[in-house]
């Protein structure tokens, strides 16, 4: 018996929806149609998830919801590649200040180390005495 794919039975139930989806009730929607058995769902979710990626007329939207990109608008599916450039710069700008603290502070501790490793002179044991 040839099975229909998941991704083509998706599309037609997608359609038959008025709206977005969230991931888990619809993957049981189709996985229903499909007939699959319990541990074949739990086997299928992943590639399931990764072909409506893949796919082209489906498109996720916030909080794990899917719908057919042809029923949103522009706005709601269209990524600023600047927005995400802009947030990877200040999040590696703040991964570099971290790390110059990080060197700052192992500076300090190398400085500390090296005058308790000062080995013990005659004069000190004298100070000692004054006291």
């Amino acid at each position: 018996m040839l099975r229909e794919s998941m991704v083509e039975v998706a599309y037609e139930l997608m359609q038959k929806k008025q709206g977005a989806q969230k991931f888990v009730k619809f993957y049981e929607e189709v996985a229903a149609l499909l007939a699959m058995s319990e541990e074949e769902a739990e086997q299928n979710i992943s590639k399931f998830y990764t072909k409506l990626t893949l796919d082209e007329r489906f498109v996720l939207l916030e909080d794990n919801t899917w719908d057919l990109r042809e029923r949103q608008s522009f706005d709601k599916v269209h990524i600023d590649m600047n927005d995400i450039y802009s947030e990877i710069e200040e999040e590696e700008k703040e991964m570099e200040e971290e790390r110059e603290e990080e060197r700052l502070y192992d500076d300090d501790a190398i400085v500390v180390e090296e005058e308790e490793e000062k080995p013990r002179t005659h004069d000190d044991d004298e100070e000692e005495e004054d006291y």
